[in-house]
């Protein structure tokens, strides 16, 4: 499968990383896992947060986006720090690689972008088959404690989430979402407004939709692929999963059955 045309990131792009700036919790659960694991694939690898810190301890990592623009910034931040990572352009659910890895990683939210029908569904079963006999996949997802929330029908009011200086200017992101809870999907709005030194203001927008699942829905989607659950968790401490876990980390392997 190819990347489609429409790229929602391409615009926003350069503010990508403004976004998870300073955010690394997650960095030491991948890097214990990519110890023991060897080769590591980074499904939907954006700008490479994560793919360059573990290139950084000399693993091999290759990371696939179905964006340009977030490849091109990954492979610049890659050069800047002096590590090496393999990039490929093309969809996170049918990666374009015959290759077995040790460590499979959607990060951060990644598996949420698959919201058209089934695709989620589509792309377990895809990934189980580039998994080596002992690897691992690891999705970082919404727990229950978080922002699962907000499922009243219809539009937010745009909010104000942040502003940071970039370089002399200054960005302010605003967002909103559409909520469809028949779908399990949020359709969001990202706009980010550069304030220029002279005062000029320049605003960026796109649109993407996140289709959410739950924890026991997730389960099934794994026994359907063929993976089994090795452990699901409620944080990157692997503290227990519970109603309170702002996250939900799913680590699973290639089950015995094949895929249903």
């Amino acid at each position: 499968m190819r990347p489609t045309d429409h790229d929602p990131y391409a615009t926003i792009a350069p503010f990508y990383d403004l976004a998870t700036a300073g955010f690394d919790e997650d960095l030491l659960l991948y890097r214990e896992l990519a110890r023991r694991s060897g080769s590591v694939l980074e499904l939907g690898v954006g700008t490479g947060r994560v793919a360059r810190a573990l290139a950084r301890e000399g693993h091999r990592v290759t990371g696939i986006d179905r964006s340009a623009a977030m490849l091109r910034l990954a492979y610049q931040r890659a050069r800047e720090e002096g590590v090496e990572i393999a990039l490929l352009r093309g969809e996170m659910a049918a990666p374009p690689l015959r290759a077995r890895f040790g460590l499979l990683i959607c990060a951060l939210n990644g598996f949420l972008h698959l919201a058209r029908p089934g695709e989620q569904a589509a792309a377990l079963r895809v990934w189980r088959t580039l998994l080596a006999p002992r690897g691992v996949l690891v999705l970082d997802l919404p727990g229950p404690g978080g922002d699962w929330s907000e499922w009243n029908p219809g539009a937010r009011p745009l909010a104000l989430d942040w502003t940071r200086p970039l370089g002399d200017a200054l960005v302010t992101r605003l967002s909103t979402f559409v909520a469809d809870p028949a779908a399990q999907t949020r359709y969001h709005t990202d706009i980010f407004d550069v304030v220029e030194r002279d005062g000029t203001v320049r605003r960026y927008q796109t649109a993407y939709p996140l289709r959410y699942v739950f924890p026991e829905e997730m389960l099934l989607l794994l026994e359907r692929a063929g993976l089994q659950l090795r452990g699901r968790y409620g944080g990157y401490d692997l503290d227990p999963f519970t109603s309170a876990s702002e996250r939900m980390i799913i680590v699973a392997e290639r089950g015995r059955r094949s895929p249903a």
